[in-house]
This record gives C-alpha cells, sequence and structure tokens, in this order.
C-alpha cells in the first residue's frame, strides 16, 4: 500500500543518510499476510521490541490478544512457569514464537489482557514490549511493518536478542547516536 510504502521508504531514506544500509524483511520493508479460518499467530513481542503496524486490507476479522508493555513481566513469568523447560537453554524462548496459552489460562494468572478485533481498512499498533497473539476468523489479508519513534530507542538499547537463533533481529544500536 501507499501509506506503508512510504513507511518503508523513510526507513530506507534514514539508514542511507546514516552510511548504512539495513537489509531486513517484515522489519525495514513490509510484510503480506493471507489468514485463513482458524489460523493463528502465537504469543510474542516484536524483534528489538519494536512498534508494530498491521493493517488488514480485506476479507474475515482477526482477533488479537494483547499484554500492555508495563505487564510483560508478569506475562514472562506466567509463561516460562507454565513450561519452564521450554526457558532452559533459552532466556528469550518467547522469541521463538512458538507458545500459544489460552486468554483465560492467563487471565487466572491475573496477566492484563486486552481483546480487539481487527476489521477491513484498519490498523492495529504494538507498542514496544507488548506481547501479543491472535488469530483470523476466515480468509483476510494484511500487511504488517514495524517501526521506531525517539521514545522507543532507549526501549532498543535494552532489548534482547534469542541467543539461540542465527535469524534473531539484531542492529547497531549506535545507527541512533547522534
Amino acid at each position: 500500500t501507499r501509506s506503508m510504502g512510504k513507511v518503508a521508504k523513510r526507513k530506507a531514506a534514514a539508514a542511507k543518510r546514516r552510511k548504512k544500509r539495513l537489509e531486513i524483511p517484515g522489519v525495514i520493508s513490509p510484510y503480506l499476510y493471507f489468514g485463513m479460518y482458524r489460523s493463528f499467530f502465537a504469543w510474542y513481542t516484536e524483534d528489538v521490541d519494536l512498534y508494530s503496524v498491521n493493517y488488514l486490507h480485506f476479507g474475515e476479522p482477526k482477533v488479537w490478544y494483547c499484554v500492555p508493555p508495563e505487564h510483560r513481566r508478569k506475562f514472562e513469568s506466567a509463561m516460562q512457569s507454565s513450561v519452564p523447560e521450554l526457558f532452559l537453554h533459552c532466556d528469550q524462548f518467547l522469541r521463538h514464537k512458538e507458545l500459544l496459552a489460552s486468554p483465560m489460562v492467563l487471565r487466572q494468572e491475573s496477566v492484563p489482557l486486552v481483546r480487539m478485533v481487527q476489521r477491513e481498512n484498519e490498523w492495529v499498533i504494538n507498542y514496544p514490549g507488548a506481547y501479543h497473539a491472535g488469530f483470523n476468523c476466515g480468509f483476510n489479508c494484511a500487511e504488517s511493518t514495524n517501526f521506531a519513534t525517539k521514545k522507543w530507542v532507549e526501549i532498543g538499547r535494552r532489548a534482547k536478542a534469542c541467543p539461540c537463533s542465527k535469524d534473531s533481529v539484531r542492529f547497531d544500536m549506535g545507527l541512533f547516536d547522534t
């Protein structure tokens, strides 16, 4: 879309100004997603705890569950206590995007959740460090990308990458030094 294309162009221009070229699909450039009935996405937070924006072009709704960033530690603790063996070799296992947990179970663990339904031509913005998961109510097409603001820079400096995956997104935060 034009608006997503503009975001990608601005990101590319900023990287060129810093004399570094970043090529990270889905982070620097948008991703296009096709959803089907009952297809889902597991709990995760964005790479380097970036913001994300998701636009639903057409089709059936997408249901999102989100843990506000100020409650991320409570969420991480609940997930780790439910399957501790998965975190033995990787303290960033949630970045693997492989865990599902029922919103009812998370509420029983006192993890605050926000539920939203995204329809055609609507945007969803996830804030840095906000874990989210969801599912599609039928065939749809959505597009997403990540973005940063000045406020994010300090969050990005503190974000951890998954140490066991060569695909884990990392970049030189020195790009943001003035």
